[in-house]
């Protein structure tokens, strides 16, 4: 899947899509198929196409949005104060 890239535009679900599909394509190399995606709570992992994506690939998306888990987050909160 080859796309312009435009850094006005910022990350789309076009460019989720196309890292989802090449990093599954790499989980099905290694027969790691049918696992859980664990993705942030970001919108743009949730649209319908990456969702599509995910579900005809065989693999199941969960998601997180917990600070701990995202050490930059927290740097940033405490920052900001």
């Amino acid at each position: 899947m080859d796309m312009l890239v435009n850094a006005r535009n910022g990350t789309r679900s076009e460019h989720s899509l196309e890292f989802l599909s090449n990093s599954m394509g790499t989980l099905d190399k290694y027969e790691i198929k049918g696992r859980y995606l664990v993705m942030n709570n970001a919108a743009i992992h949730k649209a319908h196409k990456v969702q599509s994506l995910i579900e005809i690939r065989g693999y199941d998306a969960t998601y997180f949005c917990s600070s701990f888990l995202h050490p930059t987050k927290l740097f940033w909160s405490k920052i900001q104060r």
